[in-house]
């Protein structure tokens, strides 16, 4: 979810799979085009002509992004699914588009949003509330937020799904899947195919609103008797499929917290790491988008609030195998044994180079000799990261698994690597061997 303090620019929402393909077909042709004026360029100028510098310009990224962020839907779906750290799953020019349509969007049009909601309440259905802010407070990639007041007096958040999102799924994957392959900027080793099927499918998943309002439930189930965290209240007789209806929760954004004082950091650390523990071990059911987006913090009761459970998963007892396993042995602060734990569940590819051997067990004896020194363990001040930042992208890239992963594990790791990510960014320092002792040798 995209929150923006000032407001988002309008655009309709292409809403037929014929007008999304003219603008993707559209799209190629001006790639095209500007690429083969830098390729003429080159060619007369009697330099090495480089294709893939010339299709990957940053005039065309920005063009990409542009037509991609009109479509919304897949393709943006696609660049928040792996674009959490760009230079570790991606290539550069991949990343620089998708890292951009993570972060930019577009609102419906006030018409647009009046059909969509006509279709779903009916004529009339403005007598139900006393106010209704036609500005949404948010946007993402298949759906925008809106506040209004009930004439109840409640304050509401008003989730509207822009139109025929389910219908025009599958074209814009497989645009998606066009783009990708014939700009050769994916990993060789990635499964494109596979993966963008995921994205196709989590996407869908994302489009019935009725079944994230049935997370929401669940979950607020599961907080039970946990103060540390608070979910939307769903209004039922509102929401529908296209439209979910909840009670507007007040707080602060969770990027700002990295300004509060360390202590009320490693509290907020602590209960996201725990959040997660509990997800995956304890509920088997895990809210898998990271997007600092979907978290408030109330700054009287230093809650949490989660606000969107469009992205969720089950865990498979497989997943929940290789989990246990992995910290079991994580918790041995063994490298050895922590590296065969990725090699038996295919985490790893099954032969590595010296150089990618090396390099596995330089991360692995990093991060177990720093858990060990110190029972406060902090993110930013960790060398494993950096490990990342120095190393070249084909390096890394080469260790993603050769078998494809299942669903819930891809997502549930979406879910970690962008925790980890934020936690060093806050700089929170956090009794981790702790935490994960309580988790050791369960079922």
């Amino acid at each position: 979810m995209h929150n923006n303090q000032t407001p988002l620019r309008s655009a309709r929402v292409p809403a037929s799979q014929v007008e999304r393909s003219l603008r993707s077909a559209g799209l190629f042709m001006r790639l095209g085009a500007s690429a083969g004026t830098q390729i003429a360029k080159d060619f007369f100028r009697t330099r090495d002509v480089d294709v893939k510098s010339a299709v990957l310009s940053p005039q065309n990224i920005q063009t990409a992004v542009n037509s991609l962020k009109h479509l919304r839907g897949a393709a943006m779906k696609f660049g928040q699914l792996v674009s959490l750290d760009e230079s570790v799953v991606l290539t550069p020019e991949l990343a620089a588009i998708f890292a951009e349509l993570r972060n930019t969007g577009y609102a419906m049009p006030p018409k647009q949003l009046r059909q969509v909601l006509d279709k779903n309440w009916g004529l009339g259905w403005q007598k139900q509330f006393k106010s209704f802010d036609v500005r949404p407070i948010a946007a993402a990639s298949i759906g925008q937020v809106h506040r209004a007041k009930l004439k109840t007096g409640e304050d509401i958040a008003i989730k509207v799904q822009f139109p025929n999102m389910r219908r025009t799924i599958d074209g814009d994957v497989s645009t998606l899947i066009t783009m990708v392959k014939t700009l050769g900027v994916a990993p060789e080793n990635l499964d494109i195919d596979h993966y963008a099927s995921l994205a196709r499918d989590q996407l869908i998943a994302e489009t019935d609103y009725l079944q994230e309002a049935y997370n929401l439930r669940q979950f607020a189930q599961y907080f039970t008797g946990d103060a540390r965290y608070r979910v939307p209240k769903v209004y039922d007789e509102l929401s529908t499929t296209d439209v979910l209806v909840m009670s507007l929760e007040n707080g602060v954004p969770l990027e700002t917290t990295r300004d509060w004082p360390a202590d009320q950091q490693n509290r907020i650390g602590q209960d996201l790491v725990d959040l997660v523990l509990r997800e995956v071990f304890e509920f088997n059911h895990v809210q898998t988008d990271p997007n600092l987006a979907n978290y408030l913090i109330d700054p009287d009761t230093h809650q949490l609030i989660l606000l969107d459970f469009g992205a969720c998963v089950r865990i498979s007892e497989t997943s929940l195998n290789v989990y246990q396993t992995l910290l079991n042995a994580g918790v041995t602060l063994d490298p050895y044994l922590i590296k065969q734990v990725f090699l038996d569940h295919n985490l790893l590819p099954p032969e590595l180079n010296a150089a990618e051997d090396a390099f596995v067990d330089q991360v692995l004896n990093t991060v177990t000799a720093e858990l060990g020194a110190a029972d406060q363990f902090s993110l930013a001040q960790s060398r494993v990261l950096d490990l990342l930042d120095l190393n070249d992208v084909k390096l890394y890239t080469a260790l993603l698994p050769h078998e494809n992963l299942p669903v819930d594990l891809i997502f549930t790791q979406r879910k970690i690597l962008g925790l980890v990510l934020f936690l060093r960014s806050l700089g929170a320092s956090l009794p981790v061997m702790q935490m994960l002792k309580k988790y050791e040798n369960r079922g």
